[in-house]
């Protein structure tokens, strides 16, 4: 992991004057810390239990929600619909869950999890739930709040705007808009 530089904790300056730096983007600190993030559960995950950071998610959202199909899988874990496919094959294969066939319609039924699957998640789950404690016990009582809130807020202002190619042009013409005044 890279060494977090001092400017990593400060709010960039005003970028309307063109100078602008890669390392400013909102987006691009998020992906920074999401990047950790996944490399951190993937060490916790991948040795000692053999599991993706993705089949984990299938596997404890089956095991707290119970039966659901891919797509609803998808929309739980924010996961790709080929992704989940991929975790809920392997999952399968590893004898973590059981996934009827389905209707000729759909060629799988809604998976659920095994005996053998509940009681990998149950050895998994306090580990994940220590470690998101862990990551938590970093911020001060009124931070830890505030920034599920202000990633709510984030997500919802993402909604604005679902489709990039409408927001590319929201954006173009703002761009128009402010370098022609």
């Amino acid at each position: 992991m890279a060494k977090m530089r001092e400017e990593e904790g400060q709010v960039p300056r005003h970028l309307s004057d063109g100078d602008y730096a890669l390392a400013d983007s909102l987006a691009v600190r998020i992906d920074w810390l999401n990047n950790e993030l996944e490399r951190q559960t993937r060490a916790l995950l991948e040795l000692p239990f053999g599991l993706t950071p993705v089949e984990w998610r299938c596997l404890a959202t089956l095991c707290v929600r119970g039966p659901m199909n891919g797509s609803d899988l998808s929309d739980r874990t924010a996961e790709s619909a080929a992704q989940i496919s991929r975790a809920l094959r392997r999952l399968r294969d590893e004898g973590l869950i059981s996934w009827p066939a389905g209707s000729q319609k759909r060629g799988f039924g809604a998976p659920f999890v095994t005996k053998a699957g509940q009681e990998l998640f149950d050895r998994v789950k306090p580990i994940m739930l220590s470690r998101n404690l862990w990551l938590l016990d970093g911020l001060e009582p009124g931070e830890r709040s505030e920034i599920y809130r202000l990633v709510a807020k984030l997500r919802a202002r993402m909604e604005e705007a679902p489709d990039a190619d409408a927001l590319t042009r929201r954006l173009t013409k703002s761009v128009r808009e402010t370098t022609n005044t």
